[in-house]
């Protein structure tokens, strides 16, 4: 099952923006990277990096877990590619100024064990070209992982 085909010229607009949003909302300052294939940010004082993934607003409900960047290759996404990059923080970020801090080293452990126990229903991104695939899992069930649960003013 499928949300859509990928608009890159949409994605580009959406990246800038969510970049720029992200960077007025967090409590330190930024470096940003680019976010292909490494991180999106480092955090300039303590040089820790964050993977960052965006939505338009938060819901309380679910959020989308890339599991696969492209399922083609079975490339690692979301947490499982910030695992393996070794990156410190993987994020979501809602554009009502709410985000969601996760270790990445702390929640594949957890994530691939529900994904077996539990089998839980995946779904598509199709892009020009390639297919990422994930779960939308329920952030009560992600809550124990939460660093920080922050909004702009909290």
């Amino acid at each position: 099952m499928g949300i859509g085909v990928h608009d890159f010229k949409v994605s580009d607009e959406w990246s800038n923006f969510r970049c720029k949003k992200f960077q007025e909302v967090f409590p330190k300052k930024l470096i940003q990277t680019g976010g292909m294939n490494k991180e999106d940010f480092i955090i300039e004082s303590s040089r820790n990096r964050i993977e960052l993934k965006s939505e338009k607003y938060f819901s309380g409900r679910n959020l989308f877990i890339e599991r696969h960047s492209n399922m083609e290759f079975k490339t690692d996404g979301g947490p499982w590619r910030a695992r393996k990059h070794g990156i410190e923080y993987y994020i979501h970020f809602f554009l009502d100024d709410v985000y969601l801090v996760y270790d990445p080293v702390e929640i594949v452990p957890f994530l691939e064990k529900f994904i077996v126990d539990y089998n839980p229903k995946g779904t598509s991104i199709f892009n020009k070209g390639w297919e990422t695939w994930g779960y939308a899992l329920s952030i009560k069930l992600l809550r124990p992982f939460e660093l920080q649960f922050n909004t702009k003013n909290s």
